[in-house]
């Protein structure tokens, strides 16, 4: 594994094809890229909310190249008390790179609450981020995001001869 500036390599190292074995193929159906993007923040009024309360949010996000949409948010009951819930669409499925989930998501100002990034099953495409809502939280909770793990979709064939020395 080697880094050049910017530019990533890593070697990847297969057992060799038996003998008498004819020419193979390697697909890569796709490839992770952790991103650095920036950051980027979204604020959500938690003030006077109960819990089974439904908050719309409907104005996106932008985290570097990759917009985050988010469409609702919702107080829940947790174990510690109470917790924010936000919805995101993960309908951001495309042709090129698309946001698997972000690097890293904060609470402006409060470094005790850990928020808890969530992923939608079957794509485990970024779909929420829990948020613990302490008594002491005020009247809105901003989250911080940044950096982005990144899917960039192949496939790509690369062609074994089999003949290799």
């Amino acid at each position: 594994m080697s880094t050049d500036g910017d530019a990533f390599l890593q070697t990847l190292l297969f057992a060799t094809l038996p003998p008498g074995s004819g020419a193979a193929t390697l697909e890569v159906p796709s490839v992770f890229i952790q991103e650095d993007t920036g950051t980027a923040g979204l604020t959500v009024s938690v003030g006077g909310r109960q819990v089974g309360d439904l908050i719309a949010l409907d104005s996106d996000v932008q985290l570097g190249g990759f917009a985050l949409h988010p469409t609702s948010a919702t107080i829940e009951t947790s174990d510690g008390g109470r917790q924010l819930v936000v919805s995101f669409d993960p309908s951001g499925v495309h042709d090129g790179p698309s946001l698997v989930l972000p690097s890293g998501v904060q609470v402006a100002g409060r470094a005790d609450l850990q928020p808890r990034p969530g992923a939608a099953a079957p794509t485990g495409q970024f779909s929420e981020v829990r948020v613990p809502v302490p008594a002491d939280i005020g009247h809105q909770l901003t989250l911080t995001f940044s950096g982005a793990f990144v899917e960039v979709r192949g496939p790509w064939r690369l062609p074994i001869p089999a003949d290799l020395p």
